[in-house]
């Protein structure tokens, strides 16, 4: 009984939203503009609060100030909401099977966005039913809310599906996707390019598909 109740513990540990190898309500107790919500297992960070953090098995990340999650590294999220601008400015991002919201001007600018689950990114399978990954997205929708400098390596974005939701949202990024909707004017630009599979690249103005 005793074993058990320990193997929990770790277990439980194991699972918990983490900043920087402390909880998230510790971190929340000592960091100014930084609360965590343990009922909904969300962690909040605005202005700078979050800025070149390890974050890990947070169900919810809401970055709600200009980069508030600077340079951060969020790993493990089911969702992840980047709500102003440069809000995610250089974040590394992993959502297996997740969301990811880019929602501000510049919101992920220069991120890195993988929100395809492990097993659909590992597989090397012919048989697709085991990397099911129907429902990850990512959300570009704000001014070159997904972009990267041109000229500079072009930011990633993986998931199965990718909406480009306003104009000018999606420039000068490489996007990973079985689904793209450019859904407003000039929404894809520059060098925006797309592949279903990582091999061959195709512009994403031509890749856009009116629904899927």
């Amino acid at each position: 009984l005793v074993y058990l109740r320990l193997l929990s513990l770790v277990q439980n540990a194991a699972a918990a939203c983490m900043v920087n190898n402390v909880t998230a309500s510790e971190f929340a107790d000592k960091v100014k503009h930084v609360t965590y919500d343990a009922n909904e297992d969300r962690l909040v960070c605005t202005y700078r609060a979050c800025y070149h953090t390890q974050i890990t098995g947070c169900s919810n990340v809401d970055c709600q100030g200009p980069s508030s999650c600077w340079k951060a590294t969020i790993v493990q999220a089911a969702a992840v909401n980047c709500a102003m601008e440069n809000a995610c400015l250089e974040a590394k991002i992993s959502s297996p099977g997740g969301s990811v919201n880019c929602q501000g001007n510049y919101a992920c600018y220069l991120a890195e966005i993988d929100a395809t689950s492990s097993s659909a990114s590992e597989s090397t399978d012919d048989d697709d039913d085991d990397d099911d990954d129907s429902s990850s997205l990512v959300t570009c929708n704000g001014y070159r809310s997904c972009y990267s400098t041109l000229g500079t390596w072009p930011m990633s974005v993986k998931a199965s599906k990718v909406i480009c939701d306003t104009g000018h949202a999606c420039e000068n990024i490489k996007i990973t996707t079985s689904c793209l909707l450019c859904s407003a004017d000039h929404s894809c630009e520059y060098k925006c390019q797309t592949t279903a599979d990582g091999s061959s690249w195709t512009a994403c103005s031509e890749a856009s598909s009116d629904s899927c």
